[in-house]
């Protein structure tokens, strides 16, 4: 996907000096947080998506150079280029919220996100749950939302019984498609759970790119 290529882009440009303390991810994150906020601070973005000053810094230089935001005197927004780059986020993954339920949740911090018809580029999960690890979540939920009915991967509905009803009539509700991957991220804190779940997102759109895992 073009956005996601741009992002790596913009993460991985060559420059002169020490490596940027900003991950894709992070990049990512602050893209979702520009399309829902409008107009933001360089301080507050810097917050929002728990990187330093000076990171914060070189990631807005870097997407204004890709001519992907506006820096005004009231803070930054989104260009037009920068829009259609959230749209076509967003559109692959249309549900990137917090979440509550305790059943499939194991911590006050807690996302829900879904990817668009990503079911075939899901094995067994592990992959899922190692990247939110190494992003700082505790682990992810991951299921595959197939003929009306939630999988546990690899495709099997083995422990899907153990949960109440009222759990997949709220995942429902997410307005699912046919082969939608519904990811369930815990970490100690908002903002490491939205980069955790942004990590695991990560492994589904870049997926065709390393090979089936």
């Amino acid at each position: 996907m073009k956005v996601f290529d741009l992002l790596e882009k913009i993460v991985d440009a060559k420059i002169i000096g020490p490596k940027p303390s900003f991950s894709k991810i992070h990049a990512a994150n602050a893209l979702l947080v520009l399309g829902k906020e409008r107009l933001i601070g360089r301080s507050t973005l810097a917050k929002r998506i728990n990187i330093g000053p000076g990171a914060v810094k070189t990631l807005v230089s870097r997407l204004k150079e890709e001519n992907m935001i506006i820096v005004r005197r009231g803070g930054i927004v989104l260009s037009r280029k920068g829009h259609k780059m959230y749209e076509e986020m967003i559109g692959k993954m249309p549900v990137f919220t917090r979440f509550d339920d305790g059943k499939l949740a194991i911590s006050d911090h807690n996302m829900v996100a879904v990817v668009r018809g990503a079911a075939d580029e899901v094995s067994n999960g592990l992959r899922q749950r190692d990247s939110a690890i190494t992003a700082g979540g505790f682990g992810a939920t991951t299921l595959i939302y197939k003929d009306d009915r939630f999988y546990i991967p690899p495709e099997t509905a083995e422990h899907i019984d153990k949960y109440p009803n009222s759990v997949w009539e709220r995942l429902k509700a997410l307005n699912l498609k046919q082969g939608d991957v519904i990811i369930i991220v815990s970490a100690d804190s908002d903002t490491k759970a939205e980069l955790a779940t942004l990590s695991v997102i990560w492994t589904l759109i870049k997926h065709d790119q390393a090979g089936h895992l």
